[in-house]
């Protein structure tokens, strides 16, 4: 009975467990991307210093996560935010700004125009002479 015990075991060594994924096709990526809240201070500090300054307390308010398959993650309010996800053994993070403005390069293959739009919460009452916030003469 030992000996048959024992030929049980070695023979659960040498055979593979299944439960267990192969190394090259195991996911390299976390399964969640997290979002944190930074302050205005914590924020001019990443935009004067780059993203390799990002401290521990950096990472400290959670806001949000989503899957990190997703396509497009959830609208958040405005604000300055790291967006933060694991790849492989290394921690890859960015910045994400969300304003009430916009930014669009236009080219008509000769120069470039920035146009800048502001947004506000809610329109402003029409007032005569006025057209979108510009005086009509």
């Amino acid at each position: 009975m030992p000996r048959l015990l024992l030929l049980l075991f070695f023979c659960g060594l040498f055979t593979t467990a299944q439960a267990q994924q192969r190394l090259a096709a195991a996911r390299q990526r976390s399964y969640l991307t997290k979002v944190f809240r930074l302050t205005e201070t914590q924020t001019r500090h990443l935009y004067r210093h780059g993203l390799r300054a990002a401290r521990p307390d950096f990472f400290a308010v959670p806001v949000d996560s989503f899957p990190t398959d997703s396509l497009r993650p959830r609208p958040l309010p405005l604000g300055y935010y790291l967006v933060a996800r694991a790849e492989g053994a290394q921690l890859v993070y960015w910045l994400r700004t969300e304003t009430n403005r916009t930014v669009e390069a236009l080219s008509n293959q000769v120069d470039w125009a920035l146009v800048v739009r502001a947004y506000r919460a809610r329109r402003p009452p029409r007032r005569r002479g006025l057209s979108d916030g510009f005086l009509l003469t």
